[in-house]
């Protein structure tokens, strides 16, 4: 079962809860939350490595500071002890997002910004950009950031990078949603605009349930061990 769980780093936190979450990330991951040189940077950073030590660990019934995790040769991390377990981050804007599921999953979130949809001919393929091409100008935009997430949660899904041309496989519309044309398994993606201004994707193998978005308040997710759910989860 899969389940995205999203903070926003503008929520307000107490700056005791702040160093109570920096002391449940390792020393490694402080080490390079300091090379960063804007506030914002580092809060992406830290919500993304607590909500992943903490969702992980309590799938694991063990506390989150003691997960290991490791990274594969393409920088993907993944948790040590188990392949049973999978997690995926993402962030854009003030979202972070962290999707957790039992087998492989990539995620990635983007706000939704004003851009020349045209460069989509240079990233995508020659059917996807005819598809954005073709909507209306006014819905133009969004149809852009749906192609653009969906095939970057497969390229963090399969795990390779930027070893992967964002051109090598399609993003195709299926029954119960998309697909991809190209990949070595059948694979899901769901996406929706579950955030206000951004658009979110999420790949995941089929079959396997989604149970929907829920927003944090971080700092109590740590100090204090509660959830603030979403009002209507996604």
């Amino acid at each position: 079962m899969i389940r995205i769980y999203a903070a926003s780093i503008n929520q307000p936190i107490h700056s005791e809860q702040y160093q109570q979450m920096l002391s449940y990330i390792s020393e490694d991951q402080r080490l390079r939350m300091g090379k960063f040189r804007f506030e914002s940077d580092k809060k992406r950073m830290l919500y993304g490595s607590v909500m992943s030590r903490y969702f992980v660990g309590e799938k694991m019934e063990k506390p989150g500071e003691t997960v290991e995790f490791e990274l594969n040769s393409f920088g993907k991390p993944y948790v040590k002890e188990t392949p049973l377990i999978q997690f995926n981050v993402s962030h854009s804007g003030e979202w972070v997002v962290c999707a957790v599921g039992d087998h492989e999953i990539g995620v990635d979130i983007e706000q939704i910004k004003p851009i020349d949809t045209k460069i989509a001919q240079k990233f995508f393929t020659q059917t996807e950009y005819q598809t954005i091409t073709f909507t209306q100008e006014e819905a133009r935009l969004k149809a852009f950031y749906r192609l653009w997430t969906m095939k970057e949660s497969y390229i963090k899904y399969i795990g390779q990078g930027l070893s992967i041309q964002l051109d090598s496989f399609e993003i195709v519309k299926v029954k119960d949603g998309f697909s991809v044309i190209g990949a070595e398994q059948e694979i899901s993606v769901w996406q929706g605009e579950v955030l206000d201004g951004y658009m979110l994707s999420l790949c995941h193998t089929v079959g396997e349930p989604y149970l929907g978005i829920q927003v944090l308040d971080i700092g109590k997710l740590i100090c204090e061990k509660s959830v603030l759910p979403l009002d209507t989860p996604a």
